[in-house]
């Protein structure tokens, strides 16, 4: 029996792979606890862990995002890659709340959705005046440098 080449990991999801491993135990969760709240298997957490996983699948890297606190981007391995869905003029705290969308109160959605809209409009009718009403908004790099 001829013995396959074993393939090697891709750098980035080692790195990405310590990370998830990094927050899980500083959570004190096990691998156990991811798989079970994700409804995968344990290995599928471990071999994420040992970077022997490409892109980890939508669904779970969004159940990632509401367990251990990663923004989507964070996960993948070519954020600089990823469309529009994965910009959102937000803080990170407030793309918390949007990871944990489903979870929340039809009441507190709605009104969510409606401070979203204003705070979007606002943004493009009068820029300056949306980042003074709406501080949390992200800025630009270049309007960072100003």
């Amino acid at each position: 029996m001829v013995k396959g080449k074993k393939r090697e990991l891709d750098p980035r999801a080692i790195k990405r792979g310590l990370a998830l491993s990094a927050e899980r135990e500083r959570r004190d969760l096990s691998q156990g606890d991811i798989a079970k709240a994700l409804g995968i298997t344990r290995e599928a957490v471990a071999n994420w862990e040992r970077g022997a996983v490409g892109e980890i699948e939508r669904s779970s890297r969004l159940g990632l995002c509401k367990l251990l606190g990663f923004e989507e981007r964070e996960l993948l391995l070519d954020p600089e890659s990823a469309g529009q869905e994965f910009e959102m003029p937000l803080s990170r705290e407030a793309k918390a709340v949007a990871y944990r969308w489903d979870d929340l109160p039809e009441t507190l959605r709605a009104h969510l959705k409606s401070q979203m809209a204003e705070a979007e409009r606002l943004l493009r009718e009068a820029p300056e005046l949306a980042r003074r009403v709406y501080p949390e908004l992200d800025l630009t790099e270049s309007e960072k440098r100003r």
